[in-house]
C-alpha cells in the first residue's frame, strides 16, 4: 500500500531475487543435462538466447500492463470527480486552491500507482506459480545412457 516502507519493499524483492537465484541454476543444469554431450555448447547458447529474449519480452509486457492499468485506474478516479466538486484549499487565494488540487492529484496518483503495482505483483505471482508447477515436471536423476557426463571435444 501507499504506506509500505522502503525496507519492506526491499526485503520482499530481496527474498524473491534469492528464490530466483536458487532456482535458476538447477533448472539450467537439468536442461543442459538432457542435451547430448556433443550439443552442450549449442544448448548453452540457445539457453542464453531464450533466457534473454523471454526476459525482454516479459519486461515489455509487464511495463505495458502497468501503464495500461495506471491509465485506466486514473481515468476511473477522474470520472468520479465532477466540475463542481469542492477541492481542499491549502492557503489563501487562487494559489491555495491550486495547491489543494495538486495535493489531491498527487495523493490520487500515488494510490493509483500502488494499486497498479499490486495488480502487477498478482500477475507475476501467478506466472511464478505456473513456472513452479512446470519445474516439478523436470526430470531428475542420472544422465541419459551413453552421455558419459562429459562434453565431446570440439574440432
Amino acid at each position: 500500500n501507499v504506506d509500505s516502507s522502503h525496507h519492506e519493499i526491499s526485503l520482499i524483492l530481496m527474498l524473491r531475487a534469492c528464490g530466483m537465484g536458487l532456482a535458476m541454476m538447477p533448472i539450467m543444469t537439468a536442461g543442459l543435462a538432457a542435451v547430448p554431450p556433443a550439443l552442450v555448447p549449442s544448448g548453452s547458447a540457445f539457453n542464453n538466447v531464450i533466457q534473454r529474449t523471454a526476459a525482454s519480452l516479459g519486461l515489455a509486457i509487464l511495463a505495458a500492463v502497468l501503464t495500461t492499468s495506471t491509465s485506466q485506474f486514473m481515468a476511473d478516479r477522474a470520472a468520479l470527480v465532477d466540475s463542481d466538486t469542492e477541492m481542499p484549499t491549502l492557503g489563501a487565494g487562487a494559489l491555495g486552491h491550486f495547491y489543494g488540487m495538486y495535493g489531491t492529484y498527487r495523493q490520487t496518483s500515488n494510490q493509483v500507482f500502488v494499486l497498479a503495482i499490486d495488480n502487477l505483483m498478482i500477475i507475476v505471482t501467478v506466472v511464478t506459480l505456473v513456472g513452479l508447477a512446470l519445474a516439478l515436471f523436470l526430470r531428475s536423476g542420472a544422465a541419459p545412457q551413453g552421455s558419459g557426463g562429459h562434453a565431446a571435444p570440439m574440432d
